[in-house]
């Protein structure tokens, strides 16, 4: 059963017309960058370094204690929105919670960039920040959570790269062409996508690439040797499908995945300031600390 907390925000989120909004920005982003940079707060709390990877800002933030982990954050936005606060306030929880480093990557968006050179931009940053003494941690969140998956299949096929051990993946697009079986009651109960934007969303990032590519699509990509894995879904997230299928395949082919399925609970519900949020990640926190 929804808690009132996530009841009221549904309720906000059709009052408002939100999906409708958030189809407009995707296709038509307005880049404001305003969310590059972490809260001011945060500069109290952790000690922050920049770096500038391809014109791009990477913020790592540390506590005062040395940590023994590295986690690289990719935000969601549909390849075409930057972080929002809301972003922050996730890898704040998981810092607190895990003490592990934190490495945000504000990578490129479209139109300015598109699949081959975003994800150039996050093997270089990778490279160029993964700390060898570190258990490496790929997350991120929708977009992200795509970006991460590929960007670790890549990584697992060469020596060059530090391997990472985990993958955290919240609500992650992995599958650009929506090919799955998307029933009309699902895409009423998403009250933040549509299939039909997303679509030409993942077209758009694509570019020259083939949305069906696993650079692109990294559900079509290979599993083996990427560490552990942990995902969240929700029942009511039009990407549900997918990530079913994904955790399908991985059973099938006996790769281990910490699979966790909420109902009811919309996209990147991990975000929202709800009960079932907490919970999951505090869920997320425990993988990590494992």
């Amino acid at each position: 059963m929804l808690s009132k907390q996530a009841s009221y925000i549904n309720f906000a989120l059709k009052k408002i017309g939100f999906k409708t909004k958030a189809s407009k920005d995707i296709l038509n982003p307005k880049r404001q960058d305003s969310h590059i940079e972490p809260p001011k707060n945060f500069y109290k709390k952790y000690h922050v370094s920049k770096k500038i990877v391809n014109g791009h800002t990477c913020i790592t933030l540390e506590k005062d204690e040395v940590s023994q982990q590295h986690l690289f954050y990719f935000h969601g936005g549909a390849y075409s929105l930057g972080a929002t606060k809301s972003h922050w306030k996730l890898v704040d929880y998981i810092m607190e919670h895990t003490g592990a480093k934190v490495s945000f990557i504000n990578y490129p968006l479209y139109p300015e960039s598109t699949c081959k050179t975003t994800v150039k931009m996050a093997l270089k940053a990778y490279k160029s920040l993964a700390d060898k003494t570190c258990e490496i941690i790929l997350a991120g969140d929708s977009a992200g959570g795509g970006l991460a998956l590929a960007l670790a299949q890549v990584i697992s096929n060469d020596d060059n790269y530090i391997h990472p051990e985990k993958l955290l993946l919240f609500s992650p697009w992995i599958d650009l062409t929506m090919n799955q079986d998307i029933s009309s009651k699902l895409q009423e109960n998403d009250l933040i996508l549509t299939k039909d934007v997303l679509i030409q969303a993942g077209v758009n990032y694509a570019g020259s690439e083939d949305p069906s590519s696993a650079l692109c699509s990294p559900i079509f990509g290979d599993a083996n040797g990427l560490g552990q894995i942990a995902l969240f879904t929700g029942t009511h997230d039009i990407l549900y499908p997918q990530a079913m299928a994904f955790n399908f395949e991985l059973l099938n082919q006996g790769i281990k995945i910490n699979f966790h399925c909420y109902d009811e609970m919309q996209h990147v519900w991990v975000m929202l300031p709800i009960p079932e949020a907490t919970q999951a990640l505090n869920e997320a926190c425990d993988f990590i600390n494992q």
